[in-house]
């Protein structure tokens, strides 16, 4: 999802816009963690291509075609996680106060 700061969006709407971008990117970011490697490279490598393409963690390899190398999402997943996430930015886009804990602070100690 490209769309800049100069764009026709309200500022709520670019939040908005910004949690979602955010929340597609996650289960990409903890699967990469589960298999040992760093997000950062494969993100933007993914992100810059259309197509199917992605990474094969288990084998530790880009796949020019996830379809046919039979890595899929199932599409209720995929739609609750969206659903989820814009569910939650409507949520704090109307709330006037949030109490947060940061849990990195706990596992640290």
């Amino acid at each position: 999802i490209a769309v800049s700061k100069s764009s026709d969006l309200l500022p709520e709407e670019f939040a908005g816009l910004t949690i979602l971008k955010n929340a597609l990117r996650e289960p990409f970011i903890q699967i990469m963690r589960n298999a040992g490697f760093d997000h950062h490279g494969p993100m933007e490598k993914i992100v810059a291509t259309r197509g199917f393409v992605g990474f094969d963690a288990l084998r530790g390899e880009y796949v020019s075609d996830m379809m046919a190398a039979g890595i899929i999402d199932p599409m209720k997943v995929v739609r609750k996680g969206v659903e989820n996430a814009v569910s939650a930015a409507g949520t704090l886009l109307t709330t006037e106060v949030c109490v947060y804990q940061d849990l990195s602070d706990l596992t640290q100690e």
